[in-house]
Parts: structure tokens; C-alpha cells; sequence
């Protein structure tokens, strides 16, 4: 026990010098970025853009030379490299080559644009080893991130809870919100940030093009009603589709909790296909990340 004078006051502007920006600056600029010590929970329903917006995060956060640790237990590791590296080229038609398959032909990385991508990240960007049976021991997970720290990760991105925890039929909900205590107090401990992809746990009504504001609430995150206490941020991402009018937008972003503003507040995006990203006048859809100049060198990390 300690008096709470004994505590070293934090300013805002201290706090500021080493947040985590998510490259939605509108939801930045709200939020005053991800903090460390903090948990995350980005929660929708599948297909909706919870992993594109996930990968939109870890993007920007290796191009500003920061490190970034990653769990999926929905994408093997090649299907990471797929989606997140056509996110990073931003659709640049000289980075693919036209290949030709039994039902035609498609356009693929070039190896030496995919050679130059992997240099980029070299050190910055790691992720479980899909070998490792995580499903069977979640104190596996936990290890790895832990090497991660060692190795100067500051964001660690889960996706998505289910996958990455032990869950007992007996005891689902208590493992569920045990799994994001743990996730909480790795954030607290190794002073870092936290996000955590979840599903929604009933059926809501999808979106429909008329739609200004999401359906998702808070309470509607998949596990025990005590999960969203635990969470310093909740974002509900929910996607508009059969979309006529392409100039409003594609996606409804939520900020459904905060530590510093506590307000429900709406974000809206378009979605290029050509470049996987979300983007609105805030978040621009071209974004040119150093990949070309600082993976231009002459020896490869494999």
C-alpha cells in the first residue's frame, strides 16, 4: 500500500510523447492516439473489416519505425504477408506482374517488390509461430509476446480472442474475461498497448446504404457482459453494403468508449479496393511508406 501523493503525476503532454497513432487521424485526433498501458477492443461482425483495419494499424506503425507484434488465428502467416503487404504498396500497378492460372490471369507481387517490403520490416513487424499449438496452452501466447518486448515491440495486436485462448465449455464466459484481464495486465506491466479482435456475441441487422450511425454497442462484444469493463477503448467497425452512392462511405467506425473523452463518436470511411485501405479527407487513401527507399539494399533477411 501506498498513498496516492507518492504517485508521480503524468501530464497530458508527458503521456503524448509516446502514444501509438492509428493512422485514422480523425479517431487520433479524438482519442489522442492509443496510450501504452492501454487494451483495445475492435469488435465486428466477420467480413466486415476488423483485420483490414488491424493491418491499416500495424502498417503505419512499422513505417514510423516503430515495432509491431501480431497473433491471427484466422490467417495463416502467408495470408498475412498477402493482404498487409498489397495494403502497404497502396495499389501501384508496377509492383505486380500478370501471371496465368487455370482460370486465367491474375496479377501477383513481384519477387523483388515482396524482397524490398521484407527489408522495410526487417525487425519491426513479428508474429506467432503457426507451428506452436497456441489453442492448447494460452501461456504460449503470452511467452511469445513477451520475447516480442525484449525485442522493442510497444504494439501487440490478438486476432481474434477465440482463437488465442483456452476456452472450456464449463467455464467459456470466465475464461473469456480472464483471457482479457491478461491482456490488460500484459499491457500495464510491459508498458505497452494492447489490441484485442473480438466478435460480436448476437446477430444484429447489417447496415444498409441509409444508414449515419452503426448498430453495435458495447454490450454486444462476444463473452461475459464484464469484458468491455476491462477495456481502455472499444471501436465497433461495421461495413455498408449494396452501397449505390460511392461518394459517402463504405464503413462506420464507433468509438464506443475512451478513457479521456467517454463519448459515443462516429467516423465514416471509404474502402479502395485497388489499395485494401479505409480512408475518408482526414486518412488519405495514398500514403507512400518508406518500403522503396529503405528497402532498397543490397542483401535480403532470408
Amino acid at each position: 500500500m501506498i498513498g496516492l501523493h507518492q504517485v508521480k503525476y503524468k501530464p497530458i503532454s508527458e503521456i503524448m510523447t509516446n502514444t501509438t497513432e492509428t493512422g485514422f487521424y480523425d479517431y487520433d485526433s479524438y482519442v489522442f492516439d492509443l496510450k501504452p498501458q492501454e487494451l483495445t477492443i475492435i469488435f465486428g461482425r466477420n467480413g466486415e473489416g476488423k483485420s483490414t483495419v488491424a493491418s491499416q494499424i500495424i502498417a503505419h506503425h512499422i513505417n514510423a519505425k516503430k515495432k509491431a507484434y501480431l497473433f491471427s488465428g484466422e490467417l495463416g502467416n502467408n495470408k498475412i504477408q498477402e493482404w498487409l503487404y498489397r495494403q502497404i504498396i497502396g495499389g501501384e500497378n508496377d509492383c505486380y506482374r500478370s501471371v496465368s492460372t487455370k482460370y486465367g490471369y491474375v496479377d501477383e507481387l513481384k519477387p523483388q517488390i515482396v524482397d524490398m517490403i521484407k527489408r522495410w520490416h526487417q525487425d519491426r513487424l513479428f508474429v506467432f509461430d503457426t507451428k506452436a499449438e497456441v489453442k492448447k496452452n494460452t501461456t504460449l501466447l503470452f511467452e511469445d509476446m513477451k520475447k516480442a518486448k525484449v525485442k522493442g515491440c510497444d504494439l501487440f495486436v490478438i486476432d481474434n480472442m477465440m482463437s488465442a485462448q483456452m476456452v472450456s465449455a464449463s467455464s467459456e464466459y470466465a475464461d473469456q474475461s480472464n483471457f482479457v484481464q491478461m491482456c490488460h495486465d500484459f499491457a500495464v506491466i510491459h508498458d505497452v498497448h494492447v489490441i484485442l479482435i473480438a466478435h460480436p456475441n448476437k446477430h444484429q441487422d447489417e447496415l444498409d446504404a441509409e444508414a449515419t450511425e452503426g448498430n453495435l454497442t458495447k454490450l454486444d462484444i462476444s463473452g461475459s457482459n464484464n469484458i468491455p469493463n476491462k477495456a481502455d477503448n472499444i471501436i465497433a467497425v461495421e461495413r455498408i453494403w449494396h452501397h449505390e452512392n460511392h461518394d459517402s462511405y463504405d464503413l462506420i467506425l464507433t468509438s464506443l468508449k475512451d478513457r479521456f473523452k467517454g463519448e459515443r463518436k462516429v467516423f465514416k470511411y471509404l474502402f479502395s479496393h485497388k489499395s485494401l485501405r479505409f480512408y475518408n479527407n482526414s486518412t488519405p487513401q495514398h500514403v507512400n511508406y518508406d518500403w522503396r527507399r529503405e528497402g532498397n539494399q543490397t542483401t535480403a533477411p532470408y
